[in-house]
């Protein structure tokens, strides 16, 4: 007996429509960020806010419904909501807090790198609130491919929550900042 899976209709993805605008906005800003000369980058941070934001009052308007999608795997209610807009509304008001303080001690500087893998492992879920430390490292550097690894950990008390290993194409040019 065989059996077939059946194509879900694109109104079944609806719970996910403030997730499918977020990626869309980050691939939007990376490609934009491209064609910025370094006096112009600033405006890809305020979009990166903007975009935050966005996401954030689609979820409070409740865009896209709540429910179940893909098998289970994505589950969409008040709870998640909540979670989200908190992330959301952090992750804004740390983009705002550290554009100057990077450019004021000349961080915000690195090298072009695209990515080609990455994958992220997940050990132990945390609270909101929850200060983790994220520890970078260069596994592997040649002229044009890099190997890093992020280990990340609670701050207080150093346990390991998630690993993170991503593999990029370096291409040599430096990253221009405003």
């Amino acid at each position: 007996m065989q059996s077939t899976l059946a194509m879900p209709a694109a109104t079944e993805f609806l719970p996910l429509v403030p997730e499918l605008v977020l990626v869309g906005a980050a691939f939007a800003l990376l490609m934009l960020d491209l064609f910025l000369s370094e006096k112009q980058r600033v405006l890809t941070h305020a979009l990166a806010i903007a975009s935050l934001l966005l996401v954030g009052v689609l979820i409070i308007a409740g865009v896209g419904g709540q429910g179940t999608v893909l098998s289970g795997m994505f589950v969409r209610d008040n709870m998640a909501d909540v979670l989200k807009v908190g992330v959301c509304l952090v992750s804004a008001i740390a983009l705002v807090y550290t554009w100057p303080y990077l450019r004021e001690r000349g961080l915000y500087k690195g090298e072009v790198a695209v990515l080609i893998d990455g994958h992220i492992s997940i050990s132990v879920g945390v609270r909101l609130g929850t200060v983790l430390l994220a520890r970078a490292e260069p596994v592997n550097l040649s002229r044009k491919l890099g190997v890093y690894r992020v280990v990340i950990s609670r701050a207080d008390n150093g346990t390991h929550i998630a690993n993170l290993s991503a593999t990029v194409y370096r291409t040599g040019k430096p990253l221009q900042i405003v």
